[in-house]
């Protein structure tokens, strides 16, 4: 029974590694369309030093986390 667990949840978290790039450049991608139909502009940079929380921010932060998330992978393999 541990064994089945153990390989279930091994199976999931290796699912959830491979989408989540995936799903970071879809969440990136939708700011940025949203962004362009509410604002009129992709990427405003002011925005990035504006003290609320705007797309902007947001977009950059997630840059960041995949860029970070690749270069765990490349390290690891």
């Amino acid at each position: 029974m541990k064994k089945l667990i153990k390989y279930i949840l091994y199976n999931l978290t290796k699912r959830i590694r491979k989408r989540t790039e995936f799903w970071i450049i879809w969440l990136i991608l939708g700011l940025l369309i949203d962004e362009y139909i509410k604002e009129g502009y992709l990427f405003k940079a002011e925005d990035i030093y504006n003290t609320n929380i705007t797309h902007e921010k947001i977009i950059v932060f997630l840059v960041i986390l995949l860029v970070m998330l690749i270069l765990k992978k490349k390290r690891s393999s």
